[in-house]
């Protein structure tokens, strides 16, 4: 009874690893040990006794009665929450059936967008796509002329080319030979040169003489006639001076 009623007090008041305990077996027979950590595990209570586990729930008991109240009034917030939500909600109810108008309106409009979009479509599907074929095809038949017209341009262009080297060697030869031709000119204009002045020496010279000749002529001839002349002054002059034989006074010698 004594072990019964020890277990009994550490039911009340609990018990940890290290005190006493004592195990009652099917039997009825009564062993003392020491509590481990593993009997505390095991215990209902885990040691607590229900002293402690009945204090616990006391105090469990206040704070559910305080959440309780907090939660009353939390509800009556709520429901004035809730009814300012109705106020809300019954406005936002005539704003979904105003939205519900407008979007039919919408929805009408865009169904008749659709018409016009699919006749669009339909459009570019019937019109714009073959044109924009055809202008592909015209695109592609340009770029092959161009390619084209860019070969035989390349061919003319290398054709000039070559036609403008072959002109410009030309040109070179024909500078070269302007070059010897302007040389031989000035060495045969300088042949030329010489020879006149020694034909006009020549000629000069000939003249010079033939000049000489004449000028000595005709100072012979004019001389010849000044002498004449003189002769026949001094003729007349000597018979002027000579007295008359035949009517002389003087005597003759």
């Amino acid at each position: 009874m004594a072990a019964t009623a020890i277990n009994n007090a550490q039911d009340i008041n609990g018990f940890k690893a290290g005190d006493t305990i004592y195990d009652i077996d099917e039997n009825g027979k009564i062993t003392k040990k020491e509590a481990t950590d593993a009997d505390v595990e095991a215990d209902d209570f885990k040691g607590l006794g229900l002293k402690e586990v009945v204090a616990e729930h006391d105090q469990s008991l206040a704070d559910l009665t305080e959440t309780v109240n907090e939660n009353s009034e939390a509800l009556v917030k709520t429901a004035e929450v809730v009814n300012q939500h109705t106020e809300d909600l019954k406005a936002v109810e005539t704003a979904i059936n105003e939205n519900k108008a407008a979007i039919d309106k919408n929805k009408a409009a865009i169904d008749k967008n659709k018409d016009d979009i699919k006749a669009i479509v339909e459009g570019v599907r019937d019109n714009v796509l073959p044109a924009l074929e055809a202008n592909r095809e015209d695109i592609d038949a340009n770029k092959k002329a161009i390619d084209e017209n860019k070969a035989n341009a390349d061919k003319r262009f290398t054709a000039v080319h070559d036609a403008v080297k072959a002109v410009a060697d030309q040109v070179a030869d024909n500078g070269n030979n302007i070059d010897a031709n302007k040389k031989a000119i000035d060495e045969n204009k300088a042949a030329i040169a010489k020879k006149a002045d020694q034909t006009a020496l020549d000629a000069v010279s000939g003249k010079v003489d033939e000049n000489k000749a004449a000028i000595a002529k005709k100072a012979d001839q004019t001389a010849l006639d000044a002498v004449s002349g003189k002769v026949d002054e001094n003729k007349a002059a000597i018979a002027k001076s000579r007295p008359n034989r035949i009517g002389c006074k003087y005597p003759a010698r």
